[in-house]
Order: C-alpha cells, then structure tokens, then sequence
C-alpha cells in the first residue's frame, strides 16, 4: 500500500511539473501584422483567432484613439486544451493556478497565453480577455484590480457578424451568480490584489470576476452613462495618491453601501444596454503567414513563457535543451541571460547576451544588458568607471546603438550611451544629445540630468550645465542626487572664478601649480649619440629627469578634481584615454618647456600637449594607469 501511495505521488509530481517532452506536440508559428503567434492548436482555429485579434484591436484602437496600444512585441502562445497547458500555469501555493489564460507585462514583451478550448458561451472571450489588458497595462498610473479584470470581462464578449462588431453583451454566469446574492462587499472588492485569496482561490474566485464585470457594465452603461465621466475622475484622483475610498467618494457622489445597492438593481435587470461597432471592411488584417516550429524553437518559447511567470529552473531546462537542439537560435541565451540577470549572476549574463546578440538578436534589452554586464565588469565595487579600453568602449557603443535602434523609445539605452561617450572623453556633444533625448523619453530622471550636466561640463558649456543643474538643488536629497548637483556646480565655480592660471596658489588649496624652467633646479636630460629626436627639452622629448619616475607623452585632456586634495589628469594618446591618479594635488608639479608659455592649469578641460611624469599604480588603484607625479608642457 505504501508503494502504491509512493508511486501515485510521484506521478503526481510528475504531472505539475514543466517538461522539455510538452514540446513534442506539433507547433505552429503564425504571423500577423501585430502578433506573433505560437500555436499547438488547429492551425485552422489559429487563424481564425489571429483574425479576429486583429479586428479587435483595430476596433478598441479606434474606440480608445489609441493607434499603437505597446511599444513591444506581442506574443501569444496558443494551447490546445487545458491538459497541455497546465505544466505551464503560474503557480499559487506551489500548484497551478485556476485560470484559462493569462497576460503577462514585460519591458522588452507582452505575452499572452491560453487554452483555446476553455469557455462555452463566447469562445473567443478569454483570448479578448486577455488582450484588454494590453490597454490597461499602459495607463498613466496603476488601475485597481477589479476595474482592470472588469473591463476585460466587458470587452471579452467582443463578437463580429459580418461588419457588424457588438461590444458589451451580458455574460449569463455572471449574472445568475450574482443574482444568488453572492457579493463581495464592496470595501474588499476595492481592495483586492494578486496575492489576495479572492482573486487565486477557485470557491472566491468566480464571484469577484462577475461583480468586477458588473461594475464596469454598469459604470460604462448603466444610468444612460451618467458614471463614465465619473469613472474617469476616479481614475484621476487615484493616480494623485488620494486614498481608495475617499476617491470613491468624492468621484461617484455615493459611499461603497450605496453604490453596491445601484448594482444589485442593476443585476436585476431584465436586459442590459450595449453598443454596436460597424467595421469599414471585413477584411480585419489578412497578412498571415504560417509555419511549422522547429522542436528547438518549441522548446524555447515555452521556456520564455515559464521564465516570464518567474519559474526560472524550469525555464533554464528549456533553454538549454532548445541550444542543444539548435544551435543558431539568439532566444535561448537572451533567456538565460535574464535568467542570470535576475540570479545576480552578471558575468555569466554577459556571456549569453554576447551570444545572443552575435546570433542577431532583436531583443533591444538583450544589447542593452550586454552593455550594462561590461560596465559592471569595469566598475567591480567602485560606485563609477572611470576609464575603458577603446575596444570595451566601441563593443558598448555598438551595443547601444544597436538597441536604440531597435527600441527608439527606450531611455536607459540614451543614457548609457550618453555615459560611455563622456568616460571615453569621444563625441561629446552627441553624448549631450542623447542625454537630452533620455529625459524627453524620461523628464523626472535626475541622474539623466546629472550625466547631460557632466557633459555639459566637459564640453565647457557652464551656462548649460548649471541650467540642468538648478532643477536638482531643490528640495530633499534621499538619493544623493542634490549633493552631486552641488559638486558640479561648485566646480564650474572654481572654472569660471578667473584667476590668473599661472599664479602659483598656496599649499592648502590643493590646485595646480606651474613651474617654469629656472624657478627651481632641475636634472636635464643630454640628447645620446645617434638619438634623431632632437635635444632634451624641443617639442618631441621630456627636458627634465625625475628620479622615479616614467614618461609618457600625449594630449592633456582634463584635469578632474573632485573637491579635496586629490585629482585625475586625463592624457589622450590617439585612440584612448588615459587617467593618472594625483592624491594630493598640492604636490604635483608644472613644468613648461617655453617660457614664455602660459597654460591654463585650472580643474577642468586642458586639451594642451604634454609629458605626465608618473609611477606604476599600486594594487589599490588597479583602474588608473599610475600615481602623476609632474606634467611638462610641451612646446
């Protein structure tokens, strides 16, 4: 008896548990205009759902004057019936959740799924459904549960006779359920969330979807639409942060007990309005291709859907055997680079998104992240890079250009570009550009603000950047954002102060001093026998010796200085950048090869040709090329 209890269980187990083996059902990949479709069902029965999703969102697109309802693909994966479904359900309490069908919201995809064969009564209601949430899910702020799920009941009963479109038929389950008097008072009903058992718990689960729907059945038609515009004020002052029933309050004019006693006489009803759409053509959107899916194609688009429902270990087995099935696919490695993404496994992420972006991914987060995993690299536990290689640096430009391309509206992409542009200290006012591009996509960013003000700095536009900036001294600073404000500020101040560059400060202030030849003894270095570079000191070679100390010769670009007594010298060498740490700026010494050449030496852009005297870094300092000790202008 125990073996036999022993062996059902593991059945069982087996049955709720996700396989590579599901994928050996016959899978379709079908295309429209706006959806892409991966199918296990009828291919007769795809098409006629990928037709009428196209007409339903040609209709509620025009009905809501919205012509474009995600700036991401859409994908919709089509199950048979419930059985083949299952295994890919998201789980409540560790077991398949009581739904047909579900939508899930994504930065880089919008992902429906469902069983084609659920719900008698409106066949194509759960796929509407599903899809209203697409409208919803872009609101300007968060919409409560019970009107999202409500709306998408009264738009599921979506139904086309010819060009004939009818919208807003009553749903007769809802109705006698709710006519058994079987209501959720209405302060719960507000209130409910995902994780609330009345939205998860199959015996609850019913009576909130048939009084959401009679809600916004109500509110859309009910009192010849006296409440539609009631509806929308509602919305309006929850996106204010204004308390749930206060909101409601002050919106319908009406408390929770009086509102619920309209509804019940709203059920009551024997019939119920709605409204009546004529289509211009019957057409809809007949651009349909189809095709057999690869096993290796299956497999990976059922890993994406259990990746996208948070069950990870599950959604690798599928990446991995799609990868072993074939090997030219991107989608299995962008799937476990998010995967080890959201592990905190950044090193292995880069790998998959290196992959996956040379097998020409059109996944624009999958070139973002690849871009983001190189600059985690750079930065190890430092807050900021402050140097890259010229071959980092152009593996990330392409990267992010790639993924604006891909995504023009993405503003993260801007920003990080914009970022690259000013620590390679290249195209620094098409980095401006970008960053100003990332706060027209993102206008309350401030660490946007705070890169487009770097720039600005670097480009000496201290008019422009102090405007950027102005914004960002105001009000409290829970994220630092004003006290870097204030850094910058107080540097272009020190900038444009107008002190004479060749005044040697004092010792306290930390700043540049310059040192002329015959201020003070120096080692001269004698032109050897054969040397075809000129005598010691002419513009091609250093006129003093340090003891200690290496050479290296190049374009000064900028001295950084952070505030206290240490400082940055950028020397540009042709293609790349190098950055020389000064811990105390009040001993580095200025030399010039001609007297009679005076150098601005102030914090900020140099841009003058010159020799850095320095020493090897220590292993405290592992990102600058070493510790400045002297710069000698050249002539």
């Amino acid at each position: 008896m125990k073996c036999i209890l022993r062996l059902v269980l593991v059945l069982c187990a087996l049955a709720l548990t996700a396989s590579p083996v599901a994928a050996k059902d016959k899978w379709i990949n079908l295309r429209t205009k706006n959806f892409n479709i991966a199918s296990n069902a009828d291919e007769g029965d795809t098409r006629q759902l990928a037709l009428k999703l196209e007409q339903f969102r040609s209709v509620i697109s025009k009905l809501t004057n919205t012509s474009t309802i995600a700036p991401v693909p859409i994908t919709v994966v089509v199950f048979k019936s419930d059985g083949s479904f299952k295994p890919f359900k998201p789980l409540y309490n560790g077991k398949p959740s009581n739904l047909s069908g579900f939508f899930q919201q994504s930065e880089d995809e919008n992902l429906i799924a469902l069983d084609i064969s659920a719900n008698e009564e409106h066949p194509m209601a759960l796929i509407f459904h599903e899809y209203t949430h697409l409208f919803t899910a872009y609101a300007t702020s968060p919409w409560p549960l019970w009107l999202k799920e409500g709306l998408a009941e009264f738009y599921s009963t979506f139904d086309v006779k010819k060009t004939e479109v009818t919208i807003g038929k009553p749903l007769s389950r809802h109705v006698l359920l709710l006519r058994e008097n079987k209501f959720v008072p209405f302060q719960t009903l507000f209130n409910v969330g995902h994780n609330s058992p009345v939205y998860n718990e199959r015996d609850k689960q019913g009576i909130f979807y048939a009084e959401s729907w009679a809600l916004a059945h109500y509110l859309m038609f009910g009192n010849h639409h006296a409440r539609q515009p009631q509806l929308v004020q509602f919305l309006l002052l929850l996106s204010r942060g204004e308390n749930v029933e206060r909101s409601f309050t002050e919106a319908f004019k009406i408390d929770f007990a009086g509102m619920e006693k309209e509804l019940r006489r709203y059920i009551g009803n024997d019939s119920y309005p709605g409204m009546i759409y004529t289509l211009k053509s019957t057409e809809g959107d007949k651009e349909v291709s189809v095709r057999p899916m690869s096993d290796g194609e299956a497999q990976y688009n059922l890993g994406n859907l259990l990746m996208r429902i948070n069950r990870l270990d599950d959604a690798e087995t599928y990446f991995k055997q799609a990868a072993a099935l074939d090997a030219g696919l991107a989608g299995p490695y962008e799937g476990r680079g998010f995967i080890a993404m959201r592990r905190n496994k950044f090193s292995e992420a880069k790998d998959h998104f290196r992959q996956a972006a040379a097998l020409g991914s059109q996944n624009h987060l999958v070139h973002y992240y690849y871009a983001e995993t190189i600059e985690r690299d750079l930065k190890g536990e430092r807050e900021s890079i402050s140097i890259i290689s010229p071959d980092l640096a152009r593996t990330m430009i392409d990267e992010l250009k790639t993924s604006i391309k891909l995504m023009p509206g993405f503003a993260p992409a801007y920003n990080m570009l914009g970022f690259v542009y000013l620590v390679a200290g290249e195209n620094l006012s098409e980095g401006a550009q970008l960053m100003k591009t990332a706060l027209e996509l993102e206008p309350q960013n401030k660490h946007f603000a705070l890169t487009l003000a770097e720039l600005q700095l670097r480009m000496q536009d201290y008019a422009g950047a102090k405007k950027t900036l102005d914004p960002l001294l105001e009000g409290d600073d829970e994220t630092g954002v004003k006290a870097q404000a204030q850094s910058i500020v107080n540097m272009i101040e020190r900038y444009t102060r107008g002190a004479a560059a060749a005044e040697p400060p004092t010792e306290s202030t930390g700043r540049p001093r310059l040192k002329r030849k015959g201020d003070e003894p120096i080692a001269r270095e004698e032109t050897e026998p054969g040397d075809k570079r000129g005598p010691a000191g002419s513009s091609g070679r250093p006129a003093i010796r340090l003891e200690g100390a290496q050479t290296i010769s190049g374009t000064l670009a900028a001295i950084e200085c952070s505030g206290g007594s240490g400082m940055v010298l950028v020397l540009k060498m042709e293609d790349k950048l190098l950055r020389f740490n000064v811990s105390d700026a009040a001993k580095l010494q200025f030399f010039t090869q001609d007297p009679q050449f005076r150098p601005d030496v102030k914090c900020g852009p140099i841009n003058l040709a010159a020799f850095i005297y320095y020493k090897p870094t220590t292993s405290g300092k592992p990102h600058f090329a070493g510790e400045a000790v002297a710069v000698e202008f050249r002539k």
